[in-house]
């Protein structure tokens, strides 16, 4: 359950400027979504870092004798380094966006997947984060046996303190797939969310050979291991007030 809203809150910011944007049916002012994605601060989103929630448990162990036993109960579905869990925090949807965190820890994996006719603005909040991302480099309709030809667009670390990124329904590494470099979090923000029955569902893929000296490769769709569980967390920073400066 999130907290109390506050209508000067960076958060509510962010999903005012980007609400007006829909609203105005203009060209989406992407700069000033991503500065405003970037100014969120971790406070509002009721996170803490790895370091940060180590030091929190250190002092409640020097403060009380009952430690063991704060440190079991302490322990959130949200705080994916100690649970060992991908674990999602859904903040807000409505019908032309969602804002929700990833929390990944070292090592997971979320498989190569698509945004069809999507806009994705991602921030790391805290930890390192692996990103290989691509583009589709041929039309739907020249598949053949189920494969389709993308070319690399990134693959490389982001990490916290870098600038949002963004990806756009046909460019910018619109198919991408994570594996936490350490324990991270990830603020995301879906223009719009996925909805299956609007053509929108989240299909996985895999790279099928090696990348070619021309940067591309062939994908083909295929099902997650069974261990790939993205389970849902509780979030507990502030709500957002469902509205828009006009």
């Amino acid at each position: 359950m999130c907290a109390g809203q506050s209508v000067d809150s960076k958060l509510q910011e962010l999903y005012n400027i980007t609400k007006a944007a829909i609203l105005s049916n203009n060209e989406l002012d992407v700069e000033s979504i991503r500065q405003s994605l970037g100014a969120v601060t971790l406070e509002e989103l009721g996170v803490k870092a790895p370091s940060q929630r180590q030091a929190g448990k250190k002092d409640r162990r020097r403060q009380s004798t009952a430690g063991f036993v704060g440190r079991l109960l302490g322990r959130s579905e949200a705080e994916a380094s100690t649970s060992g869990r991908m674990t999602y925090q859904h903040i807000h949807e409505e019908k032309a966006l969602s804002i929700g965190i990833f929390c990944l820890p070292r090592s997971a994996k979320i498989p190569l997947h698509n945004h069809p006719e999507m806009t994705v603005f991602s921030r790391v909040l805290y930890g390192k984060l692996h990103v290989r991302s691509l583009d589709w480099a041929e039309p739907e309709g020249n598949s053949c046996n189920g494969r389709r030809k993308a070319k690399l667009h990134a693959d490389g670390v982001i990490q916290a303190g870098d600038p949002p990124t963004v990806l756009f329904p046909h460019h910018g590494g619109n198919l991408h797939a994570f594996r936490g470099e350490t324990d991270c979090a990830v603020l995301d923000l879906f223009l719009p969310p996925y909805d299956r029955q609007e053509g929108r569902d989240c299909t996985y893929y895999q790279e099928v050979g090696p990348l070619q000296p021309d940067g591309t490769t062939t994908l083909e769709v295929f099902d997650p291991p069974d261990d790939f569980i993205i389970h849902t967390g509780t979030y507990k920073g502030q709500c957002i007030k469902a509205h828009a400066r006009q």
